[in-house]
């Protein structure tokens, strides 16, 4: 039976290769019903402006991302005359399921030549039926659900925390680092889910290993000229910056001007490989920033936020790959799971630990520069460089702040392991804060 021209509602579970779906539809509300529709363009013209108002931060940028009767209209900067591409809105469907079996490149490379023509397709093709329910009575209730966790930066020592600026000393020569803290709350994290029959994949497998599952001093030693020499080679970098890597910087500029980029997009390529239903960011905040401290005051500010995909500045769709992503966040419902997921993080860190969002009048600056407020406080659309790639609903959490007066105490605890690891109990109740989280998302 062909369905022309109509979007079904579908909030299902998928197993294997598929993750949720709902299309065309704002999940403001738990207990929506499935083959609901959406029969007009004008609600499909209302859904994508207000997409819109999250993915773009820039007012410039409205005039090369056009929402017009029946279609969506992206234009290059360089020449605003006529379309680089046109999306119809009933391709909508097809496209974005299409969009979530490319990998990266070839989802430029379909950008690059799909055109402002209209595609032929019956669209019935791309409607799948749910085949995965929570049950709660069930001794793992987790089965079939596929979950990525990504901790966050990579040093394995307080040496390499350094290198990464996010490494702090407090009184009494208390230290804790980021990336420590990180991996061993995603182990926590694992550990539960998998116990309840999910499928879990990090994208760092040791304490200490990016996600060339190597140190990055392996990955100097190993990859670090060739990588430089194909990125060359294939134009992503220009001779200046081939000439600074090779011949001029140290091992701490080529980790900020090089390397992170490279750990980022292969943690996506993990990420999107596996295709799943929700991932999870970590990382940890520190309220007063910078890496010039030799030792931290501790602060009595204490909160959580999070980062979903958008608010594009005005540089950031300069090129033809970035437009390409903006399309698959404009046209796909991923924007708004991820905002319900992280509500629901948010939800479990003042109900479990008592840590409060971020308020609304908070004075960090880059969040007032760079950031786009959702509807619910605390979770801002950023476009952040993973989160331009990843394909699934995502919850990017900024868990606490470390150098708040109690919290740096009970992070740099040494009083419970996990995987032979010696670490802080309070990391385990915070990985029960996404446990919990991803529960609710999952059942709602």
């Amino acid at each position: 039976m062909l369905i022309p021209a109509i979007f079904i509602l579908l909030f299902i579970f998928c197993s294997g290769n598929h993750k949720p779906k709902i299309i065309s539809s704002n999940r403001h509300h738990s207990n929506h019903t499935s083959n609901q529709f959406i029969s007009t363009n004008d609600s499909i013209n209302l859904l994508l402006n207000d997409r819109l108002n999250y993915l773009i931060k820039a007012q410039k940028l409205y005039d090369i991302v056009k929402i017009e009767d029946d279609r969506i209209e992206i234009f290059n900067p360089q020449n605003t005359d006529i379309p680089e591409i046109t999306v119809f809105f009933n391709e909508i469907n097809f496209l974005s399921k299409k969009f979530d079996t490319l990998s990266n490149k070839q989802l430029v490379e379909y950008y690059k030549t799909k055109g402002n023509s209209q595609i032929q397709t019956n669209f019935a093709e791309y409607i799948v039926k749910s085949n995965i329910q929570l049950k709660g009575e069930l001794q793992k209730p987790l089965i079939g659900v596929k979950i990525a966790i990504d901790a966050g930066h990579i040093a394995g020592s307080y040496q390499e925390a350094q290198m990464e600026w996010r490494a702090l000393t407090f009184a009494n020569n208390i230290k804790i680092y980021e990336a420590e803290l990180a991996f061993f709350t995603a182990l926590f994290l694992q550990d539960t889910l998998q116990k309840l029959g999910a499928e879990v994949v990090l994208t760092r497998q040791e304490h200490g290993s990016t996600a060339f599952n190597k140190t990055y001093s392996e990955w100097l030693q190993q990859d670090f000229k060739s990588s430089v020499e194909q990125d060359f080679k294939t134009h992503k970098i220009d001779s200046v910056m081939h000439n600074f890597l090779l011949n001029e910087a140290d091992s701490s500029e080529i980790f900020h001007a090089y390397f992170k980029r490279k750990d980022i997009r292969k943690r996506a390529e993990i990420i999107n490989t596996f295709k799943p239903n929700l991932a999870i960011v970590i990382h940890y905040n520190i309220y007063q920033w910078t890496h010039k401290v030799a030792i931290w005051q501790p602060v009595r500010q204490n909160f959580t936020m999070s980062f979903v995909p958008g608010a594009y500045l005005a540089t950031e769709m300069d090129s033809l790959e970035s437009r390409a992503f903006f399309l698959r966040q404009l046209i796909s419902d991923n924007h708004e799971s991820s905002v319900e997921l992280s509500n629901f993080v948010h939800k479990y860190f003042k109900q479990n630990l008592n840590i409060n969002t971020i308020s609304k009048k908070n004075k960090v600056g880059y969040i007032h520069q760079n950031c786009n407020l959702t509807k619910y406080g605390g979770i801002y659309a950023r476009n952040l460089f993973l989160l331009q790639f990843i394909k699934s609903p995502v919850c990017y959490s900024e868990a606490l702040c470390q150098d708040n007066i109690k919290e740096y105490k009970l992070l740099s605890k040494r009083d419970i392991e996990i995987q032979g690891y010696t670490t802080s109990s309070r990391l385990k109740e915070i990985s029960s804060v996404y446990f919990d989280a991803i529960i609710e998302y999952m059942k709602n």
